[in-house]
């Protein structure tokens, strides 16, 4: 005998598959009734799945829509900044221009170390917090005190004992550090074939607005140029200041214009012709810009070594970090 085969019309099936699948979910509610009635503890393990899995399926929502903008897990929304100059301020100790004059960093009106209290690294990838130590347009040689208690921003003094300027003429950009870094002279990087020079990180801050002495900003960083001082290894973080209004700093990240690294290449290599030196300073890389994946390498590698002097850090423990 054949097979039995589906004597009805074409549009009888049609309309029979329809009410198969418009039952479909009501199927499919009385077999989960009956699963769970057979099983009553499987209801709470039921709902409490199905709470776990939507509430994971939100935060992966939530952390695409943050990775697309940017932003680190467990950083504010870009929306949420808050202005810091709301967080950070400065306050004067001794007349301007003086031998005593020091700036400090203050948080919430208390004095913080310029160096060791301002966190590195921001609300992003390519975001780190930045120190102007020299305003653009200026000349008198200001910098992070190393040796003063809260390491407030002082004037440089040279040789002579004088309160060093920048013999060259005004800076034709902001100048500053990174906080929490050091150039460490015991390591020697393999491209610059000499030690740090013992300071924390020099940052060139590139955009057209002057920045205030002290002023603390969140900056983008756009890559890094370096050269040999005095048989020192000197790298100029290259960044740009983000506007705190920003959801990003799309404009932050832009390529450097030519003719500020033309101006940046100059100004380091010169300066100290000027103030009596017999030779250039030597550009690494016949003055290239190396790109950011590049200068986060030397940033993360100088944040490491500021851990081993950090205050409140024992040697042995701090070296493992």
């Amino acid at each position: 005998m054949g097979k039995n085969r589906d004597r009805r019309s074409a549009g009888e099936q049609a309309a029979s598959q329809q009410r198969i699948q418009a039952l479909a979910p009501t199927m499919r509610i009385r077999r989960l009734a009956l699963f769970l009635a057979c099983r009553p503890g499987a209801v709470s393990g039921y709902l409490t799945g199905h709470a776990v899995r939507t509430r994971a399926r939100a935060s992966l929502r939530r952390r695409r829509a943050m990775l697309r903008q940017g932003v680190r897990r467990g950083a504010r929304r870009p929306g949420w900044w808050r202005s810091l100059s709301t967080v950070w301020g400065t306050a004067e100790d001794g007349a301007a221009g003086s031998y005593k004059y020091r700036l400090f960093v203050t948080r919430a009106g208390q004095r913080v170390s310029a160096w060791h209290d301002i966190p590195l690294f921001s609300s992003g990838p390519l975001l780190l917090n930045y120190v102007n130590e020299i305003p653009k347009g200026t000349r008198r040689k200001m910098e992070i005190s190393k040796d003063d208690d809260m390491n407030p921003i002082r004037q440089d003094i040279n040789k002579a004992g004088e309160l060093r300027e920048f013999k060259i003429g005004d800076i034709p950009f902001n100048y500053g550090a990174l906080p929490q870094t050091w150039e460490d002279p015991q390591w020697v990087h393999p491209d610059a074939r000499c030690g740090g020079d013992d300071d924390p990180l020099d940052a060139v801050e590139v955009s057209e607005t002057p920045m205030a002495y002290g002023e603390i900003a969140t900056v983008h960083v756009l890559g890094i140029v370096g050269l040999i001082d005095q048989n020192e290894a000197d790298w100029k973080v290259i960044v740009r200041k983000v506007p705190e209004e920003s959801s990003g700093g799309a404009d932050a990240g832009a390529p450097v214009p030519e003719a500020n690294l033309d101006a940046i290449r100059e100004f380091f290599s010169t300066y100290k012709i000027a103030e009596g030196y017999p030779i250039k300073n030597k550009l690494l890389f016949d003055g290239r810009l190396m790109p950011a994946d590049y200068a986060l390498d030397i940033i993360r590698e100088a944040h490491h070594h500021w851990h081993q002097i950090r205050p409140g850090c024992k040697k042995a423990a701090c070296s493992r970090q």
